[in-house]
C-alpha cells in the first residue's frame, strides 16, 4: 500500500498500490483504487496486468478517467 508517491515525471498524489514495481514510470501487474494524478485526474480506476512507459498505456480498462497529454495503445474508455 502506497501513499503519497512521488515519481520524476509523474506526481501521484494519495495513491495505493498493491503489489507494484516500478523503475522510471514501469508498471507491471498494478492495481489502482481511488487515484489522483495533478496532469491526469483519476476517480475510481481499476487497472489489470498494465504496462507503463512514460505515459504509454497497454491493454488498460478506465471508467470516468480524465486524461491529457496521454498516449494510449489498444485502451477502451469511457469518458465523462
Amino acid at each position: 500500500m502506497w501513499r503519497t508517491c512521488r515519481f520524476k515525471r509523474c506526481k501521484f498524489k494519495t495513491c495505493r498500490f498493491k503489489t507494484c514495481r516500478f523503475k522510471w514510470c514501469k508498471f507491471k501487474t498494478c492495481r489502482f483504487k481511488t487515484c489522483r494524478f495533478k496532469w491526469c485526474k483519476f476517480k475510481t480506476c481499476r487497472f489489470k496486468t498494465c504496462r507503463f512507459k512514460l505515459c504509454k498505456f497497454k491493454l488498460c480498462r478506465f471508467k470516468l478517467c480524465k486524461f491529457k497529454t496521454c498516449r494510449f495503445k489498444l485502451c477502451r474508455f469511457k469518458l465523462d
